[in-house]
């Protein structure tokens, strides 16, 4: 229901994780919907293991994401949202 995601959810005060996404979404669009929605509130993996862990780490990083948007999407983003320290 990726459609009804882009009209009612994204840009949203609200967090999307990346469970469970990459099997169902072309790249480009996952790509697209993330920036979109604001990289600042993007997870990933809190719904896990759905999918072997290593894969969904090289997919993130084939998305062309800069490092910057990698680092909050994989730990920052996360830490600031549980009021954890980050690395």
């Amino acid at each position: 229901m990726w459609d009804e995601v882009e009209r009612y959810l994204l840009g949203r005060e609200i967090y999307l994780d990346t469970s469970y996404v990459r099997t169902f979404m072309d790249d480009g669009r996952a790509l697209r919907m993330m920036r979109e929605h604001g990289i600042d509130r993007i997870l990933f993996a809190t719904d896990a293991p759905w999918a072997d862990q290593k894969e969904e780490l090289s997919w993130i990083a084939s998305l062309g994401f800069s490092e910057e948007e990698i680092a909050k999407i994989l730990c920052e983003n996360g830490a600031k949202l549980l009021r954890l320290d980050s690395p």
